[in-house]
């Protein structure tokens, strides 16, 4: 996998991002940062609602529309199937698409949502956002569902083919897993930090995100590491780079445990020592399990690949 295009992909994403953040509190002023995941399906449903009511043609464009938009899953079902690429974990296209029906049906009806929700809650603020949430993120939990369990079937097969080509597949998952931390910086936590613009004790949050942020950039930079390292391997196994990389990880992925230990116990004191100049007051203990596992098994790759590309080099020396 090319680094630069790698690189290319995180910076437009930081920025969308960034701006999404931007947009959804001063321009839209949500609420809540997953507003966002229904916003399109809002989009959706009132452009039909709009269109189906203006005229008895209007209404025929609608229904067409609207058929055609929910059959989109099933239709790239049907051409992997065509294709002979299609595998069972590829039903889940069918089942989108039929639950697209009763998704985008519910938007176009939002009173229908009223159903979904305990009748204590009726009247409440953010009632028929939170039924749009619930809907929507149903979607969205099937989709990637689909995309976790087609990636692990695609990894099985190829490793079973090509181990090259297994490898590419377990970049781009990386690459996925990255994306998915920098929506979580510039999106989640941008939201998150401008929601209390005007809350007492505001630098206190600043203070918090920039602490909470930086043991998720090391985990950033492993990962990134990692994605060089596959590279590396995939050119030269006893490669001096790929013993190199394996270092780095392990010294990475200490830095990241260190970080987050460190940050739980900065702001817990902080919490304390402000108490009473802030409102949301939550003591923890992060211990981040994932990048502790990663430096151990770091530790002993490194082990590995070193004596591998000793035995490698000396049996180079023989003639």
């Amino acid at each position: 996998m090319n680094m630069l295009k790698t690189k290319k992909i995180l910076v437009i994403t930081s920025i969308v991002s960034l701006v999404l953040s931007f947009i959804m509190i001063f321009i839209l002023k949500s609420e809540s940062s997953l507003y966002i995941m229904y916003y399109p399906f809002d989009l959706i449903g009132y452009g039909l609602r709009k269109l189906s009511l203006s005229s008895i043609i209007g209404n025929i464009i609608a229904l067409f529309i609207y058929i055609l938009t929910c059959l989109i899953p099933s239709l790239i079902y049907l051409y992997k199937y065509k294709k002979g690429s299609n595998k069972e974990i590829d039903c889940i296209l069918i089942g989108a698409s039929t639950y697209l029906f009763y998704a985008i049906y519910q938007f176009i009806n939002p009173m229908e949502l009223y159903s979904l929700l305990p009748n204590d809650l009726y009247g409440s603020e953010g009632f028929i956002s939170a039924g749009k949430l619930c809907v929507s993120m149903m979607f969205y939990i099937i989709i990637i569902s689909y995309f976790v369990l087609i990636s692990l079937t695609s990894l099985s097969l190829q490793e079973k083919t090509n181990n090259k080509n297994a490898l590419k597949g377990l970049q781009i998952i990386l690459v996925l897993f990255l994306i998915s931390d920098i929506i979580v910086i510039f999106y989640f936590g941008i939201f998150d930090l401008l929601s209390k613009l005007y809350k007492s004790g505001f630098i206190f949050y600043i203070i918090k995100y920039i602490l909470s942020v930086a043991p998720m950039i090391m985990s950033m930079i492993v990962i990134f590491v990692g994605i060089k390292l596959i590279n590396d391997f995939r050119q030269n196994q006893y490669g001096e780079t790929v013993v190199e990389s394996i270092k780095k990880i392990y010294e990475y992925s200490k830095i990241t445990v260190y970080l987050s230990v460190i940050y739980s116990l900065l702001i817990n004191g902080m919490q304390l020592f402000l108490s009473s100049t802030i409102r949301d007051i939550n003591m923890f203990l992060s211990v981040p399990f994932i990048p502790l596992i990663v430096a151990f098994v770091g530790i002993i790759l490194c082990k590995y690949f070193q004596e591998s590309k000793d035995l490698y080099d000396d049996n180079n020396t023989i003639i």
